[in-house]
């Protein structure tokens, strides 16, 4: 009965945080950012934010200062590697924790990706493996509070 109880508990603190993070969705694929969005909505998060291109996702990391950023790799106006590769070398965004997506295997990609990546989730995603995500980076963002 307790373990259902912590659970339960658990689940009702990670909602309360989700609704509180400042999420911006950078991917080319309109479907693919309505159905991230959605995704995030059902789990709880209000306050979203999507662009399609690295040039406006850049200016939105810059302009509203997200708490997530969840990222496909290649975006149009800039790739997302190189995005990425430039706020983790900048003060202002360094510590803005980032779900990679893409269509290519992480085998692929992981010499890529650099330590703020939180999480690496292959296209097609599937809404349990971005709610584990959202979940990871909130876990992590409360163990270095």
């Amino acid at each position: 009965m307790s373990a259902n109880c912590s659970t339960f508990e658990a689940d009702e603190t990670a909602a309360a945080d989700r609704r509180t993070l400042r999420v911006l969705i950078a991917d080319e694929e309109s479907l693919i950012r309505r159905m991230e969005e959605s995704t995030l909505r059902s789990l709880g998060v209000e306050d979203i934010e999507c662009c399609a291109g690295g040039s406006a996702a850049g200016y939105c990391v810059l302009r509203r200062r997200p708490d997530l950023i969840i990222l496909d790799v290649m975006i149009p106006g800039g790739n997302g590697l190189l995005a990425l590769r430039q706020w983790h070398t900048d003060a202002a965004t360094a510590a803005i924790p980032v779900i990679v997506m893409s269509g290519f295997s992480i085998l692929t990609m992981e010499p890529c990706l650099y330590a703020r990546t939180l999480m690496f989730l292959p296209k097609p995603f599937d809404a349990k493996g971005l709610m584990r995500a959202l979940d990871h980076v909130l876990a992590v963002a409360a163990q270095a509070a």
